[in-house]
């Protein structure tokens, strides 16, 4: 099972679905985004791919509010925490799912790839969800990490070394 946090144009989804045909492997994507996530529909539903599924909702680390900032480039959406930031609240964040409820990081029978792609707000959620990415069994963590974009980067290189320290590599 591949659980991907942010998609921008399906790119992964097809290079793994082109090497892997003889292998059965289900896809869910997590998408904030409407524009990206109605795109990422009809791409789907245009090239008939039976073992993707696409979730509109925006993963968020902990309660609390969050925004989307939007770049022209929509790939490069993010999510910020508002705690700072002051921001109407019809602006927040209202189709999310906490991180920790992602059902399928929670099947303990199925081997998972968690790929996150989500422009500098891994720092959070990882920094936020350790203890529970501790007891997630059958996992690898692919990350696209934007170093720039941190707050905390000693905080999240000891969250990183708290996964290897729980068997993560």
């Amino acid at each position: 099972k591949i659980i991907e946090i942010g998609s921008s144009d399906l790119s992964e989804f097809e290079t793994l679905n082109g090497i892997l045909k003889k292998h059965k492997f289900k896809t869910t994507i997590y998408e904030a985004t409407k524009k990206t996530y109605n795109m990422l529909k009809e791409k789907k539903k245009r090239k008939n791919y039976k073992n993707l599924k696409i979730i509109n909702k925006a993963v968020i680390p902990k309660a609390g509010d969050y925004i989307l900032i939007q770049n022209k480039e929509s790939h490069l959406n993010s999510i910020s925490n508002s705690a700072n930031l002051k921001i109407e609240k019809t602006n927040f964040l209202k189709n999310t799912i906490f991180f920790d409820q992602i059902k399928e990081l929670r099947d303990k029978k199925i081997n998972k790839i968690l790929k996150m792609d989500i422009e500098g707000f891994e720092e959070e959620m990882i920094i936020h969800n350790i203890n529970f990415l501790k007891m997630v069994e059958k996992i690898s963590i692919v990350l696209e990490v934007h170093p720039n974009k941190y707050k905390n980067p000693d905080i999240l290189l000891d969250s990183l070394n708290m996964l290897i320290n729980n068997g993560y590599k």
